[in-house]
């Protein structure tokens, strides 16, 4: 995972440059904050190494529970949601990855994305 188990991480995957790829986040927040979260939009963004300046819209996403098989396997699932998106990036390398729920950053990974 990319991250850290129990605040923010984004599940290990291939990213792979005009290949559409699903990819899943985890988010674990206070209890109280958990209903007030789920089915809010996010809004991915992402900055590759060679456009430090252009950050681009990579997906959106709505946030929700976990399903059954993941809260056994996701540690302190009680106060876990996730979110997951569909994303192409256009170029390879690495790409700070941004999400957003209504313009307040929610978490920031580094991900590479390889050729074809």
């Amino acid at each position: 995972m990319y991250g850290e188990v129990g605040k923010y991480g984004l599940v290990r995957g291939t990213f792979r440059v005009e290949n559409e790829g699903k990819h899943t986040w985890y988010l674990w927040v206070d209890p109280d904050k958990k209903e007030e979260l789920i089915g809010k939009k996010v809004t991915i963004t992402g900055i590759n190494e060679k456009d430090k300046n252009a950050e681009m819209d990579l997906g959106v996403s709505d946030i929700a529970e976990l399903l059954t098989d993941e809260a056994k396997i996701i540690p302190d699932s009680m106060n876990a949601l996730k979110f997951e998106s569909t994303i192409t990036p256009p170029r390879e390398g690495k790409w700070k990855i941004n999400t957003f729920v209504d313009d307040t950053i929610l978490g920031t990974t580094v991900a590479e994305a390889q050729g074809k």
